[in-house]
């Protein structure tokens, strides 16, 4: 990854902590402050050091509000926030240093990995939800708490909540609307937030609903083009049931999360503890997919793509010998779909026949499938990350160059005509390049997807179906 080259502000911030901190690299920045690695020249230890823009520190008053509700939130001792160690002024730059987290946030997650399970989702919800009920006993409300304030510190997966009790005194300026485009954080405000409206810990269950609600869908519960049209719909506006989105979510989680969406503060849960006690049995513990329903899973992924093939060819070639004996078009037009569809069925409906007779049920048969999918894409997102990232990029740029290699010497050898072998060849590497190139974006697009075709198949009505022919005269087992 790249690092931003260093600017004036960097400058500035490195000559007025001179001798005490020593800046290494930006970490981040939004229009409300930058974000700098350092190291601390005392301790030898890595700090991270978030500074108030200039134009921000300029404000007497947001000076002395950013200091003050710094010192507050200094005072915060929890697993999961992330410690503040000093607030400070030097030479107009307004600073606090911080405990540096090696990781990610959780907005840098979903953005570059997409959308969380629920399996994964849940237990960082929970985690935030304790560090806001600690907070809110020590009568800090957050008022910005979004994905990019949570950081998944690296190794434990740990969630830590970043910039408490500063927050309030960033969004001050944070959401205006400047030439008609959304800046600062108005999706996940509270609509009592939003309206101006004193706020008190609800207001940061609210705003953890929204980020539950884009962890696990990927989209914002309420949306606009402006920072006003998104307030006022906070006020006024149902967000889409999740379970709609995400047909696999599991009702409790969807529950728990709709019910901090709430308009009136009221009917959320009362206390962040709360919310987190819900999230502890949102999701059911994790059992192992009985072996039955894996030997069908195996069944029905193992060798598809050979049986798909060879069913296709031989329905073409059935409906083209049909069409040549019957001197008519119209068996090769309809005989090959209907064979293709009729034969396909056919294993699927023995292997679906013998496991209902084994006393499964097509629940089961769907429980399955969404335990292998979570799985899978868990398998997916690892392989991405640590193997086509890593290691097929070096190896797609050299299948680019050889078969451009081998497509000269091929134009070479057979500019005086006809397709010689190296022709062959660089049809082939070509063939495969763009193979490699196909597979690396299927498997990036099946992360993105909520729920495979054949999960969603057997959750439709033809599923059902399918179900009931597999099962006709059938007895099930004792």
């Amino acid at each position: 990854m790249t690092e931003p080259a260093a600017d004036s502000l960097f400058f500035d911030v490195q000559a007025a902590l001179a001798g005490e901190y020593s800046l290494i690299r930006e970490l981040g920045r939004g229009g409300m402050g930058v974000v700098y690695l350092a190291t601390e020249v005392r301790l030898a230890r890595e700090v991270a050091i978030k500074v108030l823009p200039p134009q921000l520190a300029g404000d007497p008053d947001l000076r002395d509000q950013f200091v003050r509700e710094a010192q507050v939130a200094a005072r915060l001792s929890h697993p999961n926030i992330v410690p503040i160690h000093r607030v400070g002024e030097s030479d107009m730059v307004v600073y606090f240093v911080m405990t540096y987290v090696p990781g990610m946030t959780l907005g840098e997650r979903i953005r570059t990995r997409g959308t969380l399970t629920p399996e994964q989702a849940t237990p960082l919800l929970r985690e935030v939800a304790w560090a806001l009920t600690y907070a809110h006993a020590a009568g800090l409300v957050h008022r910005d708490v979004k994905p990019d304030n949570i950081l998944l510190e690296q190794g434990s997966g740990r969630a830590m909540v970043t910039d408490f009790g500063i927050a309030h005194a960033e969004t001050t300026t944070d959401f205006a609307a400047r030439d008609g485009r959304v800046v600062g954080t108005a999706h996940y405000m509270s609509p009592e937030q939003a309206m101006g409206e004193p706020v008190d810990g609800r207001s940061d269950l609210y705003s953890l609903g929204v980020v539950a609600y884009y962890a696990l869908s990927g989209r914002f519960p309420i949306d606009g083009d402006t920072a006003p049209q998104i307030l006022a719909r906070h006020v006024n506006h149902a967000p889409e049931p999740l379970r709609a989105l995400v047909p696999t979510m599991p009702h409790r989680l969807a529950q728990a999360v709709e019910c901090c969406l709430a308009k009136d503060p009221a009917q959320r849960y009362q206390r962040a503890n709360d919310l987190a006690d819900a999230l502890g049995t949102a999701i059911e513990p994790a059992r192992d997919i009985a072996a039955p329903v894996r030997v069908w899973l195996a069944a029905e992924h193992e060798n598809r793509g050979a049986r798909v093939f060879g069913l296709l060819y031989g329905s073409i070639a059935a409906g083209s010998g049909l069409a040549a004996l019957s001197g008519s078009w119209i068996p090769a037009v309809i005989i090959p779909p209907v064979m293709f569809v009729l034969v396909a069925m056919i294993p699927t409906l023995v292997n679906t026949r013998r496991l209902l007779r084994s006393g499964y049920s097509l629940d089961d048969l769907r429980d399955g499938l969404r335990r292998h999918w979570v799985r899978r894409r868990e398998e997916m997102a690892y392989e991405i990350q640590h193997r086509w990232d890593g290691g097929m990029t070096p190896r797609l740029i050299a299948g680019v160059v050889m078969g451009l290699a081998v497509a000269g010497i091929a134009v070479s050898r057979t500019s005086s005509g006809g397709l010689g072998v190296f022709a062959w060849m660089a049809g082939a590497g070509a063939v495969g390049v763009v193979a490699i190139a196909i597979v690396r974006r299927v498997k990036r697009r099946m992360l993105t997807m909520k729920e495979p075709w054949l999960l969603r198949f057997w959750n439709s009505k033809w599923g059902e179906g399918m179900a009931r022919l597999a099962s006709f005269r059938l007895q099930r087992a004792a």
